[in-house]
């Protein structure tokens, strides 16, 4: 597959799977290490002290989203990963001495269920995440720090 086959945003989770399934040479990985970084899937960090699997991804050319990294394809020595992107619903507010503040760098997300096969250079940055109750995540950016691993 080569960049000019790569499986375009619009495509509906289906289509990437049967597109994956109808190739002879695709394995699935839990685990990558890119340039020295470590991801992880989702359901590889579950319950884990730690995660590597919530980032911040190039969507379109001026675009960025958030997402959780489902799955890791190798197909003819290229990477994807299949991200479920999580929708920004706003930044944590708090009141302190009847004073409310946005706090920088804590979002309030939920998972779409709306996936995207992207390659390890649209990430932008990796993220720390917290599940809350109610279908909803909690996402920490530390712009101080370069990548966990």
């Amino acid at each position: 597959m080569n960049d000019s086959d790569t499986p375009q945003d619009d495509l509906d989770t289906t289509d990437i799977i049967e597109i994956f399934l109808q190739s002879d040479d695709f394995t699935l990985h839990n685990v990558a290490y890119v340039k020295n970084v470590r991801y992880c899937t989702l359901l590889f960090s579950y319950r884990k002290q730690y995660s590597d699997a919530c980032i911040r991804f190039q969507f379109l050319q001026l675009e960025e989203r958030f997402g959780f990294i489902r799955c890791i394809v190798q197909h003819d020595n290229n990477s994807y990963i299949l991200i479920e992107e999580l929708l920004l619903l706003g930044n944590i507010k708090i009141k302190l001495n009847k004073i409310n503040f946005c706090v920088p760098f804590i979002l309030k997300c939920k998972p779409l269920q709306q996936f995207h096969l992207k390659k390890f250079d649209d990430i932008i940055s990796k993220l720390s995440y917290q599940i809350l109750p109610g279908n909803q995540v909690q996402v920490f950016e530390f712009p101080n720090i370069l990548d966990s691993s």
